[in-house]
């Protein structure tokens, strides 16, 4: 028999054939499927394996390539109200450095933490923009922040005051002196702790190197402007001013 020619119980394969053999439908269905009983394997089972070891191949090529890394390329900061803020120090210490969601984090927090010490404790991130532009691997972010107002120092009050002696009248008529110099200041940190620096050398300097102060209540109140609030301080001091 010449090759390629097909004669009766024989069915063609490329250029190949093989004879069918009269088995029942159930035996020659599973014959043609597989080729098993005689070891000739279908066409078809080739095909679809190559093309499953094919996609395996190709899955596996694409997990293990490495992902490109994304950079920041730039920072804008929106304030609701115009605020005293180091915008360019924050694009030097941030822009082309490698974008992380902790990146974004770390941004969000040190953002509100250099308000808190320039006196806007109640600031807040209203909102927030991430644009990726994934074939120049860059990132722009986008920050909307509602300052909440600054937070001045309106006024300080003692709530034990002793004057049962000139000495202790002198005593306090200079510490109402030196607290009307950080009256109106913008209360920070800063000015709280040079604040009760310079009460205390009051204090020393009256014959009194233990006396502490400590605060007691603070009452905060908007300002007329909208812009900022009012803190007064109630203080009070230890025992050791009699």
């Amino acid at each position: 028999m010449s090759e390629g020619r097909k004669t009766k119980g024989e069915k063609r394969v490329g250029r190949r054939a093989w004879r069918v053999e009269r088995l029942p439908p159930d035996d020659r269905d599973k014959l043609l499927n597989d080729g098993k009983q005689t070891g000739i394997r279908h066409p078809a089972f080739g095909i679809r394996f190559l093309r499953c070891f094919l996609m395996f191949i190709f899955s596996m090529a694409a997990a293990q390539s490495p992902q490109k890394a994304l950079f920041l390329k730039s920072l804008q900061l929106n304030f609701d109200q115009r605020v005293s803020f180091p915008k360019h120090r924050f694009n030097q210490q941030y822009e082309n450095r490698r974008y992380t969601p902790g990146l974004l984090k770390e941004i969000k927090t040190e953002t509100l933490e250099t308000l808190k010490t320039s006196g806007y404790y109640f600031a807040d991130i209203a909102g927030e923009s991430v644009e990726i532009d994934s074939s120049g691997q860059t990132v722009d972010i986008q920050l909307d922040i509602k300052n909440g107002g600054v937070l001045r120092l309106h006024s300080l009050q003692f709530e034990n005051r002793p004057d049962s002696s000139r000495q202790l009248r002198t005593l306090w008529e200079d510490v109402a002196e030196i607290s009307n110099d950080y009256l109106g200041k913008t209360y920070t940190d800063v000015i709280s702790a040079a604040l009760s620096r310079d009460i205390l050398t009051i204090f020393e300097n009256n014959g009194y190197p233990l006396a502490r102060i400590h605060t007691e209540t603070f009452d905060l109140q908007a300002a007329p402007d909208g812009k900022s609030w009012r803190l007064t301080l109630g203080c009070a001091s230890n025992r050791a001013i009699p």
